[in-house]
């Protein structure tokens, strides 16, 4: 019955509000109809009840949370560590004519360290 109600919802705000709205955008009197779409968040009641029926999946998820962390932190330092060597290769071979249009700005000097030091060869 619940899954029938969201349906329901969702077919009434797709195809028959647009029925009775102006196609021009202004309305007729129904306004945004931003309840319905509040309703389409019961959705997430489901969620609850499947938190509470499985507890390993919750204890899966806070790991997930804290992974994200680590990685982000991990992500953050490995950004700093191609800005810094951005920089040095920005300042050293910059002057070459050679590699003016590869190290000529400090994000092109940073995108060629990135992408030649992750992609390689088969860019």
């Amino acid at each position: 019955m619940f899954d029938l109600l969201l349906v329901g919802a969702m077919i009434l705000e797709t195809w028959l509000v647009p029925l009775f709205t102006d196609p021009d955008g202004g309305g007729s009197g129904l306004g945004n109809l931003a309840i319905l779409r509040l309703l389409r968040l019961m959705r997430l009641t489901r969620m609850v009840r499947l938190m509470r029926s499985v507890p390993e999946l919750l204890v899966l998820l806070k790991g997930i949370a804290s992974a994200t962390k680590a990685v982000g932190c991990t992500l953050l330092l490995l950004t700093i560590a191609l800005y810094i060597f951005g920089i040095i290769f920005r300042m050293g071979m910059a002057e070459d004519p050679d590699f003016v249009n590869t190290f000529g700005s400090l994000f092109m000097s940073m995108y060629t360290l990135f992408s030649n030091g992750t992609l390689c060869d088969n860019v």
